[in-house]
C-alpha cells in the first residue's frame, strides 16, 4: 500500500538503464521525461556519459539514492535493480549497496534498512494530501458503516446472538473493514489525480491496490490489537507515571509492526517480491 502501482509498469525500457536514453523509441523516451523531469533527466544523461566506468556507477547510485528521497521510487528501484544486474559492469561494492538499497524498498533484506526506509516513508505519508485523504475517507467509511450495522443488527433481533454483545461488534467491524480499504484506495488515487499526479486507473492496478490495502490495513489492526492488548497487560504493574510512555511505545511498535506483517502479507500473496 506504502508504494502503489510501483510494481505495474517499468519506467525504464528492459536493460536500458545503463545506456543513453537518447537512443530509446520516442514513446520510452518521453515517458522517461516524465519520470524523471528535464533536470532529471539532463543529469542522467551526463552521468552515463561519463567514460570512468566506477565514477559513472558511483554517480548513478547517488542519483538514484535522490529519486529515491524525492519519493521517485519506480525510477530508483530500477536504477538500483540496473546497477544491480549480472551485465552491468559495475563494481561489486556499489552493485551490493545498490541491491540493498532496492530490497528496502522492496521489503525484503536487512532489517535495519528496512526500518529506515518505512519510518521516512512513513514521515512522507503522514504529509501527503493524498494520502491524508485516502485515510480521512476510509476512517469516515469504517465509522459509518460500523454504526449502521450496529444499528441494523440491533434493529433485528431475530438473528439471535449476532444481533447482540461480541458477535454484534466483530460481524459490523467487518462488514466496515470490507468498505474501508476499497475507500482508501479510491480516496488516494483520487486525491493523486486531483493533484495532478499521474495514475493507472487500469482494472489490473486498482484491483491489485484494493487487495494490498486489505492486507496492509489488516495487518495494522491484527498488530494494534496485540499492541493495545500488551499494553493493557503490562500498564497496570508499570505504575501510572509510566503509562503514558508506555502506550505511546505499544502503539508506535503496533504500528511499525503492523506495516512489516502487511508487506510480509503482500509478499505471501505475490504483490511484492520476495
Amino acid at each position: 500500500m506504502l508504494l502503489p502501482g510501483l510494481f505495474d509498469r517499468s519506467v525504464f525500457p528492459r536493460h536500458t538503464t545503463m545506456h543513453d536514453p537518447e537512443t530509446l523509441e520516442p514513446s520510452s523516451r518521453a515517458a522517461l521525461r516524465r519520470a524523471l523531469g528535464e533536470a532529471g533527466y539532463a543529469e542522467y544523461r551526463s552521468i552515463l556519459s561519463d567514460p570512468e566506468a566506477e565514477l559513472r556507477a558511483e554517480a548513478l547510485l547517488h542519483f538514484a539514492r535522490r529519486q529515491e528521497l524525492s519519493g521517485n521510487l519506480a525510477v530508483a528501484s530500477e536504477l538500483y535493480q540496473g546497477l544491480d544486474a549480472a551485465d552491468a559492469e559495475v563494481p561489486a561494492t556499489i552493485a551490493a549497496r545498490a541491491r540493498s538499497q532496492r530490497d528496502a524498498i522492496l521489503g525484503v533484506g536487512d532489517g535495519g534498512r528496512r526500518a529506515e526506509f518505512l519510518l521516512r516513508r512513513l514521515a512522507l505519508e503522514a504529509c501527503d494530501p493524498a494520502g491524508i485523504a485516502g485515510m480521512v475517507l476510509a476512517g469516515g467509511v469504517f465509522r459509518v458503516t460500523r454504526l449502521a450495522a450496529l444499528g441494523r443488527l440491533a434493529a433485528t433481533p431475530s438473528l439471535g446472538m449476532i444481533s447482540r454483545g461480541f458477535l454484534a461488534r466483530a460481524a459490523a467491524s467487518t462488514a466496515a473493514f470490507a468498505l474501508e480499504a476499497p475507500a482508501f484506495t479510491l480516496g488516494a488515487r483520487a486525491a493523486h489525480q486531483v493533484l495532478g499526479r499521474e495514475v493507472d486507473w487500469s482494472g489490473r492496478a486498482l484491483a491489485r491496490d484494493i487487495a494490498a490495502s486489505y492486507l496492509v490495513l489488516g495487518g495494522l489492526k491484527v498488530a494494534g490489537w496485540a499492541g493495545g492488548a500488551a499494553y493493557r497487560a503490562t500498564a497496570g504493574s508499570a505504575g501510572a507515571l509510566r503509562e503514558g510512555p508506555l502506550q505511546l511505545f505499544f502503539q508506535q511498535g503496533g504500528m511499525f509492526g503492523g506495516i512489516l506483517f502487511g508487506h510480509w502479507l503482500e509478499a505471501e500473496a505475490g504483490f511484492r517480491p520476495r
